[in-house]
């Protein structure tokens, strides 16, 4: 059996290719990628995912897109598995946990209990294997460069406007708090979800603060101060402090899970700009922790395996899959 893997953006390659490098070789087909990540035409898909073929590989309901209806598709959630659950407009979407919409999905990978439960529910025929989040292997298992830095990181990043509601970014709220990051004693790095970018970069730039990816990101800093987005709880899983930024649009009373329930235990939360530089002072006093510390029961609740082998975990829930009928019949000739 072999499998085909598609990724339109950054971040879901990140999730995808360790995925792929735990594959055989043997098992492998076409590795596709988008306009965002092909340097050259000839890279790109060109119809090639709307033809038959094997199952394809995706981490994301729009690239999924992409696939269903030639293709059946094995799935990997590219977050932490956050949903919505009584937002009318996001509960029912098939890019959240438990979504609608995913009915050529032949297996889902996810990181936790969360989205596992909820997908699990909604497709109750479908196998769901809880793997962890690849994109952690590599920061849990080798070297722990931020431990070597001089002085303290702080990365700020923030999510994109995808909605009005928590499942957006808070950001035009904490502009002010730019300023006040870029003049402290730290060094800042500035990232955010890449279909945000247009618009959060130029602030960072204005304040004085460097574009870092997410790969420096996760290898440098010491503290991440953050709105809404899994790498919060991929810098915790690591033991590194989080400060959560809250939009004063944003409902108190309503526990959607892990960024909105009691996962969010996990760091710190703030209501606006002025205690930014003291949430950061405070977690870089308290500095980083592990097993001991509760927060680490809160980051189980979030990833169901931390143990640097979700990539392989999810190489093999992907070879228990029966063949499909066009690859038993080669394979039968």
């Amino acid at each position: 059996m072999t499998i085909d893997a598609f990724m339109s953006q950054p971040h879901y390659r990140t999730h995808l290719e360790p995925i792929w490098d735990a594959l055989d070789e043997s098992e492998r087909g076409e590795f596709y990628l988008g306009s965002a990540l092909a340097s050259r035409a000839d890279q790109l898909p060109n119809g090639a995912l709307r033809r038959a073929g094997p199952r394809v590989l995706v981490a994301s309901y729009s690239d999924y897109l992409r696939c269903a209806g030639s293709r059946r598709v094995v799935y990997c959630q590219h977050g932490s598995g956050q949903s919505y659950a009584d937002d009318p407009s996001l509960a029912r979407n098939g890019s959240y946990a438990g979504g609608d919409g995913l009915d050529a999905v032949d297996l889902f990978l996810v990181p936790g209990p969360h989205p596992a439960q909820r997908t699990r529910a909604r497709y109750p025929h479908t196998p769901v294997a809880e793997i962890g989040c690849p994109a952690l292997d590599c920061w849990l298992t080798g070297d722990r460069p931020w431990e070597r830095e001089p002085k303290p990181v702080v990365a700020i990043v923030f999510h994109w406007n995808c909605t009005g509601g928590e499942a957006g970014t808070a950001f035009r709220h904490y502009v002010p708090a730019l300023n006040l990051l870029a003049r402290s004693e730290w060094e800042v790095l500035g990232h955010c979800h890449p279909r945000a970018r247009s618009f959060v970069e130029p602030e960072y730039h204005r304040a004085g603060i460097r574009w870092a990816s997410y790969n420096e990101v996760m290898s440098r800093a010491s503290v991440i101060v953050v709105d809404n987005s899994s790498i919060g709880f991929e810098i915790a899983a690591t033991g590194r402090p989080v400060v959560w930024l809250n939009a004063p649009w944003w409902r108190r009373d309503t526990a959607h899970g892990l960024r909105f329930g009691p996962e969010a235990g996990v760091g710190v939360e703030v209501e606006s700009p002025s205690q930014v530089v003291g949430a950061v002072s405070a977690a870089l006093a308290v500095g980083t922790w592990r097993f001991a510390d509760p927060r680490w029961d809160l980051v189980r609740k979030v990833y169901t395996h931390l143990d640097g082998h979700s990539a392989q975990r999810a190489a093999e829930a992907i070879r228990s899959l029966a063949p499909l009928e066009s690859e038993a019949a080669m394979q039968s000739v």
